[in-house]
């Protein structure tokens, strides 16, 4: 159960991200790329555009993933049918080892400011994100 929490405190934070507006795939860069990126950034260093992309697709990749794990434990909860949980926290282990640097990226993301210079395709790419994460009702 505290896998399956941690996976919805995930989504919390996703659904945090509204302050990356200007801050913006769906195959996920890999988890060496997004950890090449993020120590970059933990340095200080400015990131390329090239770090943006990974970074924001492999966010958005997770999303792909997550989503229809959302819908499962929404249903579950309405239903109010908790045995569905148990399968549900199986998938959710899956993705937190699949992702596992999404809440680094995240708040990365997150840090964004009007004064990051990400590049055109990059802010196109975390508007439709965002556009995304609103229609599937995380935001």
């Amino acid at each position: 159960m505290k896998k399956l929490l941690s996976t919805l405190f995930a989504f919390a934070v996703i659904a945090s991200m509204t302050v990356i507006a200007s801050c913006g795939g769906s195959s996920a860069p890999s988890n060496e790329n997004v950890k090449a990126a993020i120590e970059k950034y933990d340095k200080g260093d400015n990131l390329t555009e090239s770090d943006w992309s990974a970074v924001i697709g492999y966010v958005d990749a997770a999303m792909d993933d997550m989503l229809p794990i959302y819908k499962e434990i929404n249903e579950a909860q309405s239903s109010g049918d908790y045995s569905k949980l148990e399968s549900i926290q199986g998938k959710a282990e899956k993705l937190n080892e699949k992702y596992k640097y999404l809440f680094e990226a995240i708040a990365i993301m997150e840090n964004c400011d009007d004064n990051v210079e990400i590049g055109k395709a990059n802010e196109e790419k975390a508007e439709k994100l965002l556009k995304k994460m609103g229609d599937a009702g995380v935001l």
